[in-house]
């Protein structure tokens, strides 16, 4: 796109430079400098995934240890806005789109059971994108039962620090 602009400069004058993934034009004609940069998407790293995944489980399951009530009636309010939904489950896709670019093959390594968790999180971030009240209905559902919520908050502090753990093998 740069260098098709470049060639349809006119004036006698004007030039084209490369920098890296730039390109900097210069039009006499209209006194300005135009840039373009090829942006390109790089994929995440599993150990930065694995991070930020297991940081916003642990700050679920700790206060839902600690202050169940309180945190189910946060979650539950969160689930009711549907903007909301869409909103981070396409940031979800995002963090697991962007890990998955680097290698989507699963296994019983590390890595490859972090890519478990990045599949799971595309689907989940897929469901809450298009289909929120789906979402929602689950959520409802298990957060309305106040015998599992220990178990819940037991279970997304072992997959936290599962993953931060697992962050540092990859």
């Amino acid at each position: 796109m740069g260098a098709a602009y470049s060639q349809s400069i006119t004036a006698p004058r004007a030039w084209t430079t490369t920098v890296g993934k730039s390109w900097y034009v210069h039009d006499p004609k209209k006194d300005m400098h135009i840039a373009y940069h090829d942006v390109h998407c790089t994929p995440m790293e599993l150990q930065t995934f694995a991070q930020i995944t297991g940081i916003l489980v642990l700050l679920i399951g700790l206060p839902l240890l600690v202050k169940s009530d309180a945190t189910a009636a946060f979650v539950q309010a969160l689930m009711r806005s549907e903007t909301s939904l869409r909103v981070m489950g396409a940031l979800i896709v995002v963090l697991s789109a962007l890990t998955l670019r680097q290698g989507y093959a699963i296994g019983t390594d590390p890595a490859g059971l972090l890519r478990i968790v990045a599949w799971i999180g595309l689907v989940k971030g897929v469901t809450a994108a298009w289909y929120p009240a789906t979402l929602a209905r689950l959520t409802h559902r298990v957060f309305d039962d106040t015998g599992t919520r220990p178990v819940l908050a037991v279970v997304a502090i072992a997959v936290g620090a599962l993953l931060l753990y697992g962050s540092v093998l990859v």
